[in-house]
């Protein structure tokens, strides 16, 4: 199935103990079949653990274990170095495999909260397309890279890796900067009813997990996105993709990734409590305030996603609207792509969600801009719900988030690009607009021309004075109190 012969299996994990078995498999051997396998446990170049086993067949295991591990989050992203080597009964290096290894665990408690090495966590994040302005999906590992380090600078602790697997740069970057990940196969739109529809996905499904298996960031396997035919087909299909996830892979969660139109037919189906009941998260892609609705009231869309089932936890595994940074408005409305819209729509979401501990993360859609062949926004054929832009410029978005989410230190004036306010007509020198700053400092000083406008305090990231702005430039800064962090 295309991994690299060695699977790092968690049998259980804990504060104080984690045991583990290495499962190796070999190609090429001919029988009869001798020599051992060793390996070596190392955490910053020092070995914690090693064994070796006799190989009398093609599958070796070595069952072990290490008192104390150093657990993997995304706060504290501890890698182990994993090295296994295949020797000939001369003690020869035959083969040898050097991987990064981690030790979590995850869980839903009795409140459906989502839980990391037994303790409630907020997933905050995003789904990310590999895709680039010019290159499309070819990226270059540094690209990948350097996704992950924008999505850590915004304060994501997540990333949905939607709706394929990605180049194996993306995993090794989570393992080692820090994001769970939720891996999914590209099972989207319709289900099937033929045997080699199923057995693909089956394929699909044991290609990416025993690929990735090894990757501590790797939280939750996903395999359906948006499958809109609820019959026993997608049932069956369903049951079938969970069941087999679950036999290779005892430790981690598995999602499923509905659309969340409760007009259509879908949510009406007397079969959905029985779908509804096969993956462990129920996550739902909602635009309320962008393709419907309003988004002010997604705290009572989430309560009626949740009453679907109240026995599993729920996830915005989507959610998002279009905004392009030349367009900015200090009247905000439905599907002008302004920036002001963007951000009035991801606070609602973020004030509600914070709320409901059974919505157990955010998967913004999108972290980029991403080209979408037929999309017919105000700039054809590219997705414009990013974060950031298709060549990696953060929106105003980027830094609302950074302030609910992020621990560094900042201070950033929004609406950079909106150099050209007012068009002032018949001698009307003086007139006032806000200023919006996001910061997750307690206090911020403004001042205009050099001249100090006010200090206010916020507790929710968002700063916002009044000021008169005159015609030519008006300069601002915005400053914590004792100065020591400017934009």
């Amino acid at each position: 199935f295309g991994n690299d012969g060695i699977l790092f299996e968690t049998l259980d994990v804990n504060e104080s103990k984690a045991s583990y078995k290495i499962n190796s498999s070999f190609l090429g051997a001919k029988a009869p079949y001798s020599g051992n396998v060793t390996y070596q446990l190392l955490f910053n170049g020092e070995i914690i653990k090693e064994g070796a086993k006799e190989f009398k067949s093609v599958f070796v295991g070595i069952n072990d274990e290490i008192r104390n591990p150093k657990l993997w989050s995304p706060e504290t992203p501890n890698l182990y170095q994993l090295t296994v080597q295949l020797k000939n009964p001369n003690g020869e290096i035959v083969d040898e495999i050097l991987q990064n290894v981690g030790f979590k665990w995850v869980g839903i408690s009795n409140k459906k909260e989502f839980l990391l090495n037994g303790k409630p966590y907020k997933l905050k994040g995003a789904s990310r397309h590999q895709d680039y302005k010019n290159i499309g999906n070819a990226l270059t590992d540094a690209m990948h890279v350097k996704d992950i380090e924008l999505m850590k600078a915004m304060g994501c602790n997540f990333l949905r890796i939607a709706h394929y697997p990605q180049d194996p740069a993306i995993y090794d970057a989570c393992d080692r900067l820090g994001l769970i990940t939720w891996s999914e196969i590209p099972v989207v739109d319709k289900v099937v009813n033929n045997k080699t529809f199923f057995d693909n996905s089956a394929l699909m499904m044991k290609e990416m997990m025993l690929q990735n298996f090894n990757h501590p960031s790797i939280a939750i396997w996903g395999y359906h996105n948006e499958v809109r035919n609820l019959d026993a087909t997608s049932i069956a299909h369903a049951k079938m993709l969970d069941s087999l996830t679950k036999s290779l892979d005892k430790q981690r969660l598995t999602a499923i990734a509905f659309e969340s139109n409760i007009d259509a037919p879908y949510f009406s189906n007397p079969l959905l409590k029985e779908m509804l009941n096969i993956a462990d998260i129920n996550g739902y892609n909602i635009y309320q305030g962008w393709y419907r609705g309003k988004h002010e009231n997604i705290g009572e869309f989430l309560d009626t996603m949740y009453a679907y089932n109240p026995a599993k936890p729920i996830m915005l595994s989507e959610y998002g609207a279009g905004s392009i940074t030349n367009i900015h408005t200090y009247q905000p409305t439905l599907f002008d792509f302004s920036e002001e819209y963007q951000i009035n729509f991801h606070q609602s979401y973020i004030k509600a969600g914070n709320t409901k501990p059974w919505m157990i993360g955010f998967a913004i859609w999108n972290f980029i801009d991403f080209q979408r062949d037929g999309r017919e926004d105000v700039i054809p054929n590219i997705n414009k719900k990013g974060m950031v832009t298709t060549d990696r410029k953060p929106k105003d978005v980027f830094y609302y988030y950074k302030s609910q989410w992020s621990k560094e230190p900042f201070v950033y004036i929004s609406g950079k690009q909106w150099t050209e306010r007012i068009a002032a007509t018949g001698g009307n020198k003086n007139i006032q607009i806000p200023i919006t700053v996001y910061s997750n400092q307690s206090a911020l000083q403004l001042l205009q021309d050099g001249k100090v406008v006010g200090t206010k305090s916020s507790s929710n990231g968002k700063f916002e004075w009044m000021v008169n702005v005159s015609a030519g430039n008006n300069n601002f800064v915005c400053k914590t109190t004792e100065g020591k962090l400017t934009d």
